[in-house]
């Protein structure tokens, strides 16, 4: 498993020839390049006779309401290469990593069975770690339990839900902050379905999903570079449709957990 760490995305850390690994990841932070990095690479790929697929790893590119507030892949852009798992997702519907990681092994497998070297590209850390070193095998919360946790947290806020891990996940406790809702409130689901804190469960042996060889890609831009990119492309969602996407958002009365 190669790590190749790249400041520029205009500059490819390996030409088509040189790619032995079955599976690439690119990683790094937001408008850095890894779209742009992924259809040089797929480029470079397609011109050496061979064929790529880019497969999406970012948890917010999933939706399809947001493809300009989300920076996701353009419809010219999907046209040069085949595109997964992007704006697939209706943002009312509840989506995590255990699902990204079923829906991108089998996005994976169609790819090989394609003939297509997979290109992974996103900027959420905790997918391409549970897809790399494996994820803890915890049960589906039903969605009573799911309704009640989130009622309580209606009522209580999540101040006092953060608080009530201290009793039963002190290590959940230590870890998440108060201001992070989501993970709170996952944490007490387990909890409430399983019996069992979601820092035992995360403490079980886990085998990765993928085990074939990856070259992995980091792209780190100095921040002078990294600031200006990210100035210019809110900008050029302004112009574009971004207020519109947000609006539309807002009229969903989506929770904010």
């Amino acid at each position: 498993m190669n790590l190749s760490v790249t400041s520029s995305p205009d500059v490819l850390p390996a030409s088509a020839d040189q790619i032995r690994a079955e599976i690439i990841l690119i990683a790094g932070a937001t408008a850095s390049g890894k779209s742009s990095l992924a259809l040089s690479l797929a480029s470079e790929i397609t011109t050496a006779g061979r064929q790529a697929c880019i497969i999406n790893a970012d948890s917010m590119q999933v939706y399809k309401e947001m493809q300009v507030l989300t920076a996701r892949p353009s419809n010219e852009e999907v046209k040069k290469c085949p595109h997964e798992l992007y704006g697939h997702v209706s943002a009312g519907d509840e989506y995590n990593v255990g699902r990204w990681l079923s829906e991108v092994q089998a996005a994976i497998a169609n790819a090989k069975n394609a003939g297509q070297i997979p290109i992974l590209v996103g900027g959420t850390g905790l997918y391409f770690k549970c897809l790399t070193e494996g994820i803890a095998d915890i049960p589906d919360i039903p969605e009573d339990i799911r309704k009640a946790v989130r009622a309580r947290h209606e009522e209580e806020g999540t101040q006092a839900c953060h608080a009530a891990l201290k009793q039963i996940d002190p290590k959940a406790y230590q870890r998440l902050e108060a201001t992070d809702p989501q993970r709170v409130l996952r944490a007490l689901e387990v909890y409430e379905a399983t019996g069992r804190c979601l820092s035992d469960w995360q403490s079980d042996p886990v085998t990765p999903p993928i085990t074939a060889p990856m070259l992995k890609i980091l792209l780190t831009p100095s921040r002078d570079w990294l600031y200006a990119r990210c100035d210019s492309r809110f900008e050029a969602m302004i112009a574009d449709v971004a207020l519109e996407e947000a609006s539309a958002m807002a009229e969903l009365g989506l929770s904010d957990t």
